[in-house]
């Protein structure tokens, strides 16, 4: 399948797609699936440029900060984007992070993020939003790595740094997956029915637990995707 998947991309949709692959291989241990009766899904016609992706698990809320195990971790590396991601030689490379640095005296990484970053709702991508993020995710995921962060710092709307409580030099490896979502701002955003990301599909549908539908973002900062879309099914082993 990774085959069949990676010769329809390229470009930064390619790293994406990698990093779809990584991040099922971290969460597919704990996934489990339960045998239902669901009705065969619709087939993608043959001459669409829409990749179909049939996962073995159904899709529940589409909030990377609420949801572990799920179909809808299948989604998630296409429609959000990461502060870096790791390339086939499992080095990271810039994504919304431009450059960043690490002190070891004062255990501070700062970093750097692209000025030219929106949400699918047309908002910029913020060091606001992505400390909002990085804590949810930590905090609801990951609590085994709250102890390590003493405080996540604003320093300008494309700057920030986070503080240990130790050296760590290989903290952004630690936390490369955690998807970056809107600081809410006073309206909620409904995960379910219309996630916002800022990735290189946007949500389009869904079909309750069974079906959902990515098109290609047209504002995405490297370029809008080869594919016009996604469709991903579930289907039970």
């Amino acid at each position: 399948m990774a085959n069949n998947i990676l010769s329809k991309a390229s470009g930064s949709l390619l790293r994406h797609l990698i990093l779809l692959l990584l991040c099922i291989s971290l969460i597919c241990s704990a996934s489990s699936c339960t045998k239902t009766d669901v009705a065969p899904a619709k087939k993608t016609p043959q001459n669409e440029n829409i990749l179909r992706y049939d996962v073995n698990a159904p899709f529940t809320s589409l909030n990377p900060t609420e949801v572990y195990a799920s179909g809808s971790h299948h989604v998630f590396p296409l429609l959000y984007s990461f502060l870096v991601v790791p390339n086939t030689n499992k080095e990271l490379e810039p994504d919304l992070a431009v450059k960043w640095s690490y002190d070891p005296e004062t255990y501070t990484w700062t970093i750097h993020l692209r000025e030219d970053a929106l949400f699918h709702n047309g908002q910029p991508v913020t060091s606001r939003d992505v400390i909002y993020s990085l804590n949810a995710k930590m905090a609801y995921v990951r609590p085994a790595l709250l102890p390590l962060v003493v405080q996540m710092a604003y320093i300008s709307d494309d700057v920030f740094s986070i503080h240990l409580t130790h050296d760590d030099a290989n903290f952004l490896k630690k936390i490369w997956w955690f998807e970056i979502i809107p600081e809410p701002d006073g309206d909620t955003i409904d995960y379910d029915n219309h996630p916002v990301g800022s990735g290189p599909f946007k949500f389009a549908h869904r079909n309750s637990d069974k079906e959902v539908l990515l098109v290609a973002n047209d504002d995405y900062y490297n370029g809008r995707p080869s594919l016009d879309g996604v469709a991903f099914y579930y289907q039970p082993d």
